[in-house]
């Protein structure tokens, strides 16, 4: 699937920002570049992510969730080998969580992935959150059951038009 579609859908999914929303699914960008590279090489005040955390704006302590749309490399020699997955910061039940249609965190590269993103959601939420209710650094990462995919291949290799 094409990021522009991802994150046209992402948009629609958001509806109209307000301070009442329960819910907010962060932009593609934030982790298709992971925050963990960004940190990485000391660019945690990059204005767009300052701007996707930023307390005054998006008042992301007010939420129940805020998701975190992942795209994955597979396969680094190849640019179209990504995987579409989801992490949850679940504010409302004190833990993050992970759903993927083809592992889950047994497999050992998707839980070294999540928890460096974790660490890093971690690191941002402790420089614009810190003085809030939302204490998220001793949070937990759990797997949520979905629906799995039979053939086990990311679904852009899967589908000739992705």
């Amino acid at each position: 699937m094409k990021n522009t579609i991802v994150e046209i859908g992402i948009y629609v999914i958001n509806g109209k920002k307000t301070r009442v929303a329960t819910r907010r699914v962060l932009p593609l960008y934030v982790s298709v570049n992971p925050l963990h590279m960004l940190l990485q090489h000391n660019q945690s005040g990059m204005a767009a992510i300052g701007q996707v955390f930023n307390k005054e704006t998006n008042h992301l302590y007010h939420k129940q969730m805020i998701l975190f749309p992942v795209l994955q490399k597979l396969v680094e020699a190849d640019e179209h080998s990504g995987h579409y997955f989801l992490i949850v910061l679940n504010l409302r039940n004190k833990r993050f969580e992970v759903l993927d249609s083809m592992r889950n965190l047994e497999d050992a590269k998707l839980a070294d992935y999540c928890n460096r993103i974790i660490n890093c959601i971690k690191s941002m939420w402790t420089i614009y959150y810190d003085g809030t209710n939302n204490p998220i650094e001793k949070y937990e990462l759990v797997n949520i059951p979905v629906l799995q995919q039979k053939n086990k291949q990311p679904p852009c290799l899967a589908h000739p038009f992705f």
